[in-house]
């Protein structure tokens, strides 16, 4: 296939920590991120991490230019912290993105996405180099009063998460200032995180392979509704349990998914007798299949940015049930049927009614997170 690379950049070194082309979430962001560039440039650097993505040197010899993979060491590689192995690369990598670019036109770091994180450039660029970041997000945070009727161990962790955050994101604009050409926000919330001075550009960093998603056909007498995510108090799981409790008997409740409150969730499913099961984690190629089979997507995450399992549901034609939070509408489309988060003291009463107005209704596949629309993106904030 010819491929036509008309862009201005002619050299780009691309920064993703995680970049794999057989995950998804966060990694699966970074190779389709990847795989969008590789139409615009005639060579990339891939900068990332070792121990990541083990296919991705013989997968990218599949892309349309020619991509060099440089992995960067660290003495924390192997540690338990994720955080802690991200901030050492991002101090590692900089020495080599900074050698990198003086053969470059372009410097994007695609992933990690998080906004409050900064990117590897700790001491600049060369000069002429375009600075392009993102797609980057997280500047979304559940109002007090909800986080007041939670758990107090839960409470204290998101409010030192906030606190965290909100002081590490506004010293990251600070330094990037005047720095950064092109900041791509991953949804509204994370527009104030654009760096003064940047050129603002608004995406998601999701591509789905929509040939792959089959249309959910309505079944007379079903009614599924559907969790997708891990099982941690972020992804809103109390408020699925709240929100299942006020719906009739002839509702059932699948949920996709692992983490650290499975436990409490098998106990409180043996109330409900054969009304939920639980699936556990599942290979990402299997979630399509019970897509099909479900009726509402029920994802009332507190702070997600760009939630993929949203996007996959609407693809299949389900209704999103969410939050006014974060990015879940925005990767649901014109399938998200929102609720506002506040008054929270009937929040799981409205999110049930809501599942059961959103089941009367059709609804159409959204299919709007495509490669082209991601090169399209990328060809603007190369330019």
């Amino acid at each position: 296939m010819l491929v036509d690379k008309t862009s201005p950049a002619n050299n780009l070194v691309f920064s993703a920590y995680a970049c794999d082309p057989t995950q998804g979430s966060e990694s699966g962001a970074g190779w389709s991120l990847l795989q969008a560039a590789a139409e615009l440039v005639d060579g990339i650097t891939v900068v990332t991490r070792t121990g990541n993505a083990p296919t991705l040197e013989s997968e990218v010899l599949k892309l349309p230019c020619s991509v060099r993979i440089v992995r960067v060491r660290t003495p924390f590689d192997g540690k338990k912290s994720t955080y802690c192995r991200y901030l050492s690369w991002i101090i590692f990598a900089s020495a080599v993105v900074r050698r990198e670019s003086k053969n470059s036109t372009v410097f994007h770091h695609a992933t990690f996405a998080s906004d409050w994180m900064i990117p590897p450039v700790l001491f600049g660029l060369p000069e002429g180099t375009r600075f392009v970041w993102g797609p980057a997000g997280g500047n979304t945070y559940p109002p007090l009063a909800l986080l007041r009727g939670l758990a107090k161990k839960f409470a204290f962790k998101e409010a030192l998460r906030t606190v965290a955050t909100k002081t590490s994101r506004a010293l990251v604009r600070l330094a990037l200032r005047g720095r950064v050409d092109v900041f791509i926000s991953l949804n509204e919330d994370s527009v104030r995180s654009s760096p003064a001075g940047a050129e603002l550009l608004l995406h998601s960093n999701c591509v789905l392979p929509y040939e792959d998603y089959e249309t959910r056909q309505y079944v007379p007498g079903r009614k599924v509704v559907l969790f997708v995510g891990r099982l941690i108090d972020l992804k809103g799981l109390f408020l699925v349990k709240s929100a299942f409790e006020q719906l009739d008997d002839d509702w059932r409740l699948v949920v996709i998914g692992d983490g650290p409150l499975r436990a409490g969730l098998e106990a409180w499913a043996t109330g409900f007798e054969d009304r939920i099961s639980l699936l556990g984690q599942i290979e990402h190629s299997e979630i399509a299949n019970h897509l099909v089979k479900a009726d509402v997507l029920l994802f009332p995450g507190l702070h997600d940015t760009a939630p993929w399992a949203s996007a996959e549901a609407a693809a299949a034609g389900l209704p999103v049930v969410c939050l006014n939070l974060g990015g879940v509408a925005q990767m649901a489309g014109d399938n998200a049927v929102v609720v506002d988060v506040e008054p929270v003291q009937d929040l799981g009463i409205r999110l049930a009614r809501a599942v059961e107005g959103a089941y009367k209704q059709d609804y159409m596949p959204q299919r709007n997170w495509t490669k082209n629309s991601m090169t399209s993106l990328l060809k603007a904030a190369y330019s």
